[in-house]
């Protein structure tokens, strides 16, 4: 199964909830919610959750697309997209199984 259809629910999750304020910038929307799944921080506490996600996004997509006017977009939604997905995360506990399959799969292809 492809990475854009095994992360559709979440992606589906953060478009409809990010509405207007993000739907502009959907295709780096769709690539900071592949980012986060792939470093989601199982280790910490869940108030320090979306602040760890955010960081780890801003570097990730810093380093990734180094232009002036995505840095200064970068900050806004990937505070944004850390609190959807995190939000998700907690509403639905019984995707914990799935998110963790995702986070291992996303390892090991990177390996």
């Amino acid at each position: 199964m492809p990475a854009a259809e095994k992360h559709a629910p979440l992606k589906a999750y953060v478009r409809k909830r990010g509405g207007l304020r993000l739907a502009a910038h959907g295709y780096l929307r769709d690539q900071l919610v592949d980012m986060a799944v792939r470093d989601f921080p199982f280790d910490v506490a869940d108030d320090m959750g979306p602040r760890v996600l955010a960081a780890r996004l801003k570097i990730k997509a810093r380093a990734r697309y180094d232009s002036i006017m995505v840095m200064i977009m970068i900050g806004v939604i990937a505070n944004l997209i850390s609190k959807y997905i995190w939000d998700w995360w907690r509403k639905r506990e019984s995707h914990q199984n799935l998110m963790r399959e995702w986070s291992a799969i996303a390892k090991a292809e990177e390996a």
